[in-house]
């Protein structure tokens, strides 16, 4: 009887432990996606408005292309104390 508790205990904790550091996790996720959403438009319109009436694929997928990279870029220095954080819940040993 005591191997079957002991066999259970391990199976409920090894799930539990696949939720450690979801806090932490939406925490970062909800910033940088916040930042990230509502600063990629606005930099791609200034972006296509400084290309003028450059209609190609090229111009467009240009635009696009530094526009996520600049949002990203900007959300991710803004998270990274948070992501930080997130790494740290994630690997810590805990008794549940």
């Amino acid at each position: 009887m005591v191997i079957v508790a002991d066999i259970f205990f391990i199976t409920v904790q090894s799930y539990r432990i696949l939720w450690t550091g979801l806090s932490a996790q939406f925490a970062r996720d909800v910033h940088f996606s916040a930042i990230c959403w509502s600063t990629l438009e606005p930099i791609r319109r200034k972006l296509l408005v400084l290309m003028g009436d450059e209609d190609g694929a090229g111009s467009i997928l240009g635009a696009n292309f530094t526009a996520g990279f600049v949002a990203g870029s900007i959300a991710a220095a803004v998270t990274s104390p948070l992501d930080v954080e997130k790494i740290r819940r994630q690997l810590e040993v805990s008794n549940f």
